[in-house]
């Protein structure tokens, strides 16, 4: 049970970092060239880590890969209403929809490279052991 919970830290500190981030009221991309395409791959990059690290918590079964994705979103979701409330910042709807392509993304991704090292592990040992 413990080791269970210990899981979820990551996902738990992981989601600390965003926090911090989305906290601030001026970014350091703020201001560069294609800011707009910064602050988008920013947000792919930090919910396709975060749904990684919440399928960890809740593991990789199917039903597992579907609460990761979901709290990835609902964690999305709550991360656009803080920064609404902080100044300078803004909650936006298209951030959302961002970050839940980007968890969607890399979790079937995740499923696609599972489900082919099953395969070519299930091979092997076929080549192996005839």
């Amino acid at each position: 049970m413990f080791l269970r919970l210990l899981l979820w830290l990551p996902a738990l500190a992981w989601m600390g970092v965003i926090f911090y981030w989305s906290s601030q009221p001026v970014l350091p991309i703020d201001g560069q060239p294609n800011s707009g395409l910064l602050h988008r791959t920013a947000h792919l990059i930090a919910y396709a880590i975060l749904a990684l690290l919440l399928a960890l918590g809740s593991g990789t079964s199917q039903r597992g890969l579907r609460a990761a994705f979901l709290l990835a979103v609902l964690y999305g979701l709550t991360d656009e209403v803080h920064q609404s409330f902080v100044p300078g910042r803004h909650g936006r709807v298209q951030e959302v929809v961002t970050d839940a392509a980007a968890a969607a993304a890399i979790l079937a991704l995740f499923v696609l490279l599972r489900s082919t090292a099953h395969r070519v592990l299930r091979n092997l040992t076929k080549t192996v052991h005839p």
